[in-house]
């Protein structure tokens, strides 16, 4: 069953399928949770992991990514939703399901690369504080730390 799909610039070579430890004791997962992680190279040689994150982290994290697809300026003008999007062989737009559930990690990287302000401004945008915002980043960044 096809619940989204999105295009990472290369054709993916191999995925890996694993598990993940629970959480050190922030009650983020729960007791015993089956979760997993798939780990991906590209032919070009990227590196790329699909990992699952809570509900509450999703959801800030989902209107933080909104609001910079929006307000930063992208390279060349390029609209990262847009790039995401999947693509047939000869590169057109396909008709799919658009990955609006998910979380792109070089659009939220550029929160951390905004100044103090502007990070403050974008936080408020959407719905919590820049202290807030950058706690959920943080968080999703230790989930990925085993790499």
């Amino acid at each position: 069953m096809l619940r989204s799909a999105f295009h990472v610039g290369s054709p993916v070579h191999r995925m890996v399928r694993f598990k993940l430890k629970p959480s050190g004791g922030d009650g983020a997962d729960a007791a015993g949770a089956n979760r997993h992680a798939v780990f991906f190279g590209t032919l070009d040689g990227s590196l790329g992991i699909l990992v699952p994150i809570e509900q509450q982290t999703h959801a800030a994290l989902l209107r933080l990514q909104r609001h910079l697809e929006t307000a930063t300026v992208r390279p060349a003008g390029l609209n990262s939703r847009t790039y995401r999007a999947p693509k047939t062989q000869e590169g057109r737009v396909t008709r799919p399901p658009a990955p609006h559930a998910l979380l792109d990690g070089e659009t939220l990287a550029e929160f951390e690369r905004l100044s103090w302000r502007a990070q403050a401004s974008a936080a408020e945008a959407a719905g919590m504080t820049r202290r807030e915002a950058l706690s959920h980043l943080h968080r999703l960044s230790a989930r990925t730390a085993f790499m």
